[in-house]
């Protein structure tokens, strides 16, 4: 899936998850970099520059047919192989991330704020990821198989730094791309467990989407956290290759994901 996003197979179709990706990198150029129109169209066509594989025509056409629906081409499993065997999978935690207390800095009036080297950690942009420590949820990452553990421990003796300082969860702000929605909306195997308790929701006056979470927390209290989607805008580049019918736009109510169908293993031939 990384290498989908950032066109890195030689099996290119027009409509594959890069041309989104180039598509959303071109809108926040635009405004400061010139680009020639008919350039941008061959990239949308032939992808980059590398030759395609040779392989079956029926399924080059059947790769060809599904890239028309827009958000919907096939993705390579990039957690495969000897890379996942080693590393082992991560669910990223969007909204939620936890940070150790070491990156931290508290404030008087108890909000916390993230270190990041040399910057002002009073500046707008770390402000806005200040919340109040919080316990319970998904916000506390699940405990790290034994070689990862000592792989952690192996570093602190070397750096002679701690691994135990403790979690604290700061709600970042992440924006989610609209085909994330459309494909989990029409293809029910499609199941990214990073969204599993989010809901959809549609505002009306902003003409936008945004996701929500809501989660009890081992203190009783209830928890919430929400991610907006990113717009795309009829008048921009992207905006140009897929309509408000298929994005969703003016639907007015909450969408339902429906029941994601989970995929046989890659031992089950039956």
């Amino acid at each position: 899936m990384h290498t989908d996003v950032g066109r890195g197979y030689n099996d290119h179709v027009p409509g594959d998850i890069a041309d989104i990706t180039f598509a959303w990198m071109v809108d926040q150029c635009i405004g400061h970099l010139s680009f020639r129109e008919e350039t941008l169209d061959w990239m949308m066509e032939h992808g980059d520059f590398k030759d395609p594989p040779p392989e079956g025509k029926e399924e080059r056409q059947k790769r060809e047919e599904r890239a028309t629906h827009w958000g919907m081409a096939d993705v390579h499993d990039s957690s495969s192989g000897l890379v996942a065997v080693l590393t082992g999978p991560k669910t990223r935690t969007p909204g939620q991330y936890a940070f150790k207390s070491r990156h931290l800095v508290q404030a008087r009036d108890g909000s916390w704020t993230r270190i990041t080297g040399a910057a002002d950690t009073s500046s707008d942009r770390e402000t806005s990821m200040v919340t109040a420590p919080q316990d319970g949820g998904n916000a506390t990452p699940a405990t790290k198989p034994w070689y990862k553990r000592f792989g952690v421990w192996l570093k602190g003796v070397v750096t002679h730094k701690s691994g135990d300082e403790r979690p604290v969860a700061i709600h970042t702000s992440e924006y989610i791309h609209p085909c994330v929605r459309v494909r989990m909306l029409n293809d029910p195997t499609y199941d990214p467990p990073s969204l599993r308790d989010y809901k959809p929701v549609y505002n009306v006056e902003h003409d936008q989407w945004s996701w929500i979470k809501q989660w009890a927390a081992d203190d009783g209290g209830v928890h919430k956290t929400e991610l907006l989607e990113y717009r795309i805008p009829e008048v921009s580049f992207a905006g140009t290759r897929v309509d408000r019918e298929t994005l969703g736009y003016g639907e007015g109510q909450n969408v339902t994901i429906p029941p994601r169908v989970a995929k046989k293993p890659w031992w089950k031939f039956w």
